[in-house]
């Protein structure tokens, strides 16, 4: 949870000097209609209010408001004088008389009318509640319960304009006039006059501290305590605009010439001028906020303000060379060198910087690093070689006397007294002596000649780091190098740390862990605030600061070890920047930070050096004022109240918002949720409102919070909103519209049910139509199809009938061989018995066995011819595929012996197919035939089959002509033939298909056109 302070005036850390301050202005580019103010207030609601000679300005950090007679009832734009009265109320000295602010309204109490012709110069509202105020035209009234009163006459001041009025604890009012003269009015009447004399140029302003009045004139500062005038004896000569006492009792001055601190214990006084960073000279007021923060206004320069951090800066402003400061040693006790890029030495003791003069010169080419050794002696690493201050003693090694390289980076003292000296060509150069040094090159193993860092860890190994991977070197020698090749995300590092379980490298990778276990790194790809981090420091209590591109950052140990065992593991990072006094939060690259004797850091920014005590370091006070500025539904501004009231029908709701809390300004995050509309909070944008549209009638809570870096506050701030519902929106309504819908229902109902009686009855009757209409299809149909399957009946039989058309010839010409055969024999037993009455046994036997033999061959055509020709459309019974082959090939033999070859491949075995037995005979003889009438003189037929998994494949190829590819998948199609008219039907094929398909099996076509072509037939066995 944040740490919540309470507001507290004079929070300025009274050590720091002025320029350590941070300061932020704004004027006309930040929207501001003038850079002169006269007079400046906080309203108890957190609002700057600042009168200007172009309005009033209402101010929340980010914002202006504006305020003129244009767009309010203000009188004048021209405000001359702000002052915050009883209850909250705001009293404006106007151009044009007196008005006051409360809750949106200007408003002019009754009886200030009159003053609308005055052009008022001074204001006071006192204890009482009484007002006091001057006129520019030498006038001074006492206003109260509505009466007006002139005292101009009976305070004597007919002849005198009264330029500052002021009030002590005994209700005395002081009043101070341009001739230099303190006019007292006790409460019980008494007068009195004292003169300042007239060369002090007038009485600018009073400020009472414990009843003595501390008096700014035109030509220094004075006190009254009632008896005794006193001129201080500083500022003797300088007009004072303004004055303020802090908690801390330090004099603020606002002068013509600056801003002056004076602490009046010690009588310490500092400024701030153009010169050391004001926007401007001339202050013409100043306030302390409720957040301790100094508000000063400017005549030519707008309004700023100055706000502290546990963080201190040194700059130019304080005295610095530069505001690049590249290396920072402590030489003495709280006393520091500071070395800028240009090789100019600041001397840095007590809060006080000075200029160094060392022993010899120092190069001007870019100091990189300082080195106080344990002997005293001070090693300078710049580009212009290396130097080491030692009184008369000291020297300045370059190339030209022997130095191994100009460019010199870093100088450490290892904890057995040497220096190790890491440059940018010419690798590490080790002292053990001044005049006696060693080297660490590429050719020693070190990954690159380009150091930028040397450290050593707990075992004594020095840890080393450069443009080109991570060193490790023990008894001077390379003993590990680490690059990417390893694992690291990068090369290039700008600093190590070696803790106990990880070597940490801060590159432009974010933050890398080496051990010899594992390489872990944390960027923003996963969760880590920076990519570019530029060293890396550890406190006493366990949290590392880590310099980076946009603030500092500052991790706990032990969130990186949760993260590394779980990456989910959300890391707490804190940010330290400008609001915690940093004047700029970009820290330098490529430069080391350092760590004094007393465990504080310093660390180099582009605002010169700043210094971080790790274990004092307490957040600014955050504890903003959270307001509800206006309510708009659908463009219409709404009264605010502690309800408000939305009217019905509205559709757009947009409630702006602000917190003010001005050294997060920039920072400041809000959320906000609407109950019951919301479930969730909202995060609002940089716009600070929120919207909401069509939200229905009823009461709502809108509630407000306001955080940094995603810690919100435990305070919210709520807003009770009624939206009302039109005449249509109330119950009433709604149950009389509840009442109307349901009777509509009814009547719908009824209508639709008496619609449906009527339809149904019509679709009865539709229904019995046709009912009739299908059943009459149906019969139809019925009789189509009987018809469809004769003539496919009809269609088989045809095509068996035509293949036993054209087998006649053939089986007529295969039954005449043997029936030569038969006659053969017979005539020649004829003419042996006509020779011979006897014959004889052997005579004969020759004879029989050729009638036999004739016989036999008939019987068998005969016996094939019949099974072709048998056909049951219902008889299914075992069919041997081989025997099957055979017949075919018996009955159409002959046509075989004309120059085709046939040559037969069976698997072993009886193939089995429950089938028709006619059928496949038809099947087969079909393929078989189309396979001889493709091969025109000579050519060959292979039949080859494979019995496997329960089926029989048979292959049928032949090496005729083939078919051409666009006919290969319509050969099955019914009536397509490839031969001439009147010499096929087209449909033998068709059947086959048919055929096969009806067995359970398939027939698959594969030809090449001018080669051959095979017919594959697979049939599903018996089981």
């Amino acid at each position: 949870m944040l740490t919540q302070i309470a507001y507290s005036q004079g929070k300025l850390d009274e050590t720091k000097r002025l320029s350590q301050y941070l300061l932020r202005g704004w004027n006309t580019d930040d929207g501001m209609t003038s850079e002169s103010t006269n007079e400046m207030i906080q309203s108890d609601d957190g609002y700057i209010w600042i009168g200007t000679y172009t309005g009033l300005h209402r101010f929340d950090g980010k914002n202006f408001t504006i305020f003129t007679s244009q767009n309010s009832d203000l009188p004048s734009p021209n405000v001359l004088r702000i002052k915050k009265g009883l209850n909250g109320k705001i009293w404006l000295g106007t151009l044009h008389g007196v008005i006051t602010y409360q809750n949106g309204e200007f408003t002019t109490p009754e009886g200030l009318e009159q003053t609308r012709n005055m052009s008022i110069e001074e204001m006071l509202i006192a204890e009482n509640g009484k007002l006091w105020f001057s006129t520019k035209s030498n006038k001074i009234y006492c206003y109260e319960n509505g009466e007006l009163v002139d005292f101009t006459k009976k305070l004597n001041l007919e002849e005198s304009t009264v330029l500052s009025i002021a009030e002590d604890s005994n209700e005395t009012v002081y009043f101070g006039t341009e001739k230099s003269i303190l006019v007292t009015y006790s409460k019980n009447g008494d007068i009195n006059h004292i003169s300042l004399g007239v060369e002090t140029n007038g009485i600018n302003t009073i400020y009472n501290h414990n009843n003595e009045m501390y008096i700014g004139s035109g030509r220094g500062l004075y006190t009254w305590n009632g008896k005794v005038l006193t001129k201080s004896r500083f500022l003797s000569n300088t007009s004072i605009t303004s004055i303020i006492i802090d908690k801390d009792e330090t004099l603020w001055l606002g002068t013509l010439r600056g801003l002056f601190r004076n602490q009046i214990k010690n009588q310490r006084l500092d400024s701030l001028t153009e010169e050391s960073g004001m926007p401007n000279n001339i202050v013409r007021d100043l306030m302390f906020d409720q957040e301790g923060s100094l508000w000063v206004g400017t005549y030519r320069s707008g309004i700023f303000f100055l706000t502290d951090g546990s963080v201190t800066s040194f700059t130019k402003n304080d005295g610095l060379s530069s505001n690049i400061i590249s290396s920072v040693t402590e030489i003495d006790n709280d006393t520091y060198l500071l070395g800028d890029e240009n090789g100019v030495l600041n001397q840095l003791k007590d809060g006080i910087v000075s200029t160094y003069d060392p022993p010899i010169p120092i190069p001007t080419e870019r100091l990189k690093n300082l080195l106080t050794d344990d002997k005293g002696r001070i090693w300078v690493s710049t580009y212009g070689g290396l130097v080491i201050l030692d009184g008369n003693k000291s020297k300045h090694l370059t190339t030209n006397n022997g130095f191994p390289d100009n460019f010199v980076r870093i100088a450490f003292q290892d904890k057995d007294g040497a220096i190790w000296v890491g440059t940018k060509n010419a690798g590490l150069v080790i002292f053990n002596s001044v005049n006696k040094w060693t080297q660490i090159t590429i050719d020693e193993g070190l990954s690159s000649n380009y150091v930028l860092s040397i450290e050593q860890d707990t075992k004594g190994r020095i840890i080393v780091g450069t443009i080109n991977g991570l060193n490790i070197i023990e008894d001077r020698k390379v003993l590990k190098t680490v690059t990417v090749e390893d694992g690291l995300p990068s090369n290039f590092m700008f600093a190590t740390h070696s803790a106990t379980d990880f070597i940490w490298i801060a590159s432009n990778d974010g933050l890398t862990g080496y051990s010899e276990n594992q390489i872990v790194n944390f960027n923003t790809e996963n969760g880590f605030p920076s990519n570019i981090i530029y060293d890396i420091l550890e406190d006493s209590s366990g949290h590392f600061w880590m310099p980076s591109e946009n603030a500092i950052l500052c991790v706990p140990i032990e969130d990186l070890s949760r993260a590394i065992s779980n990456p989910e593991y959300q890391i707490r990072v804190k940010h330290y920047d400008k609001s915690y006094g940093m004047k700029s939060s970009h820290c330098l690259g490529a430069v080391l930070s350092f760590v004094d004797k007393r465990g504080r850091f310093w660390v180099p920014t582009l605002g010169g050096i700043v210094q971080i005590d790790p274990g004092d370091v307490e957040p600014p006070s955050f504890n903003p004022q959270t307001i509800i500025e206006n309510i708009y539904a659908d463009n219409s501004s709404i009264k605010m109240s502690d309800e408000v009231i939305i009217p019905s029908g509205t559709n757009r709701l947009l409630i702006d918002f602000t917190g003010i809390s001005y050294p997060y300004t920039d920072l400041i995050q809000f959320r906000y949720k609407m109950i019951p509309f919301d479930n969730e909070w909202v995060m609002a944008s940089d716009d600070r409102n929120g919207l909401y549209t069509n939200l229905s009638p009823g009461e709502y809570t809108f509630q407000l919070q306001t955080g940094l870096e995603g810690d919100f506050s435990t305070s919210i701030r709520s807003q009770r909103i009624t939206i009302e519902a039109a005449w249509w929106q109330t119950v009433i309504a709604k149950i009389l519209f509840a009442l109307l819908i349901a009777c509509l229902a009814l009547l719908i109902y009824w209508l639709r049910l008496r619609t449906l009686k009527q339809n149904n009855l019509r679709l009865e009757s539709i229904v019995a139509e046709r009912t009739k209409e299908l059943e009459k299809q149906k019969r139809e149909l019925k009789t189509a199809l009987n018809q469809l399957k004769s003539a496919q009946e009809q269609m088989i039989q045809s095509d068996k009938m035509a293949s036993l058309g054209i087998l006649s010839a053939g089986v007529a010409h295969e039954i005449n061989n043997p029936l030569n055969f038969i006659q053969g024999g017979v005539e020649g037993l004829e003419e042996t018995l006509k020779r011979s009455k006897k014959i004889k046994k052997e005579q004969y036997a020759e004879l029989l066995r050729a009638i036999k033999e004739g016989i036999s061959r008939a019987s068998t055509i005969v016996s094939s011819l019949n099974e072709f020709s048998h056909s049951s459309d219902s008889k299914l019974e075992p069919c041997d595929i081989y025997h099957l082959i055979e017949n075919c090939l018996t009955m159409i033999r002959y046509r075989l012996k004309n120059g085709i070859e046939l040559d037969k491949k069976f698997d072993p075995g009886k193939p089995i197919v429950y089938g028709n037995n006619g059928k496949l005979h038809q099947a087969f003889l079909n393929i078989i035939t189309n396979s001889i009438q493709a091969i025109d003189k000579r050519g060959a037929i292979a039949i080859e089959t494979e019995i496997a998994n329960g089926t029989i494949k048979i292959a049928f190829t032949d090496t005729g002509h083939g078919i051409k590819p666009e006919n290969l998948k319509k050969i099955t199609e019914p009536f397509f033939s490839t031969k001439d008219p009147g010499k096929g039907t087209g449909l033998g094929l068709s059947i086959t298909y048919a055929i096969i398909n009806e067995h359970g099996g398939s027939l698959r076509y594969s030809s090449e056109w001018g080669k051959g072509t095979t017919a594959t037939v697979t049939l599903p066995l018996s089981k």
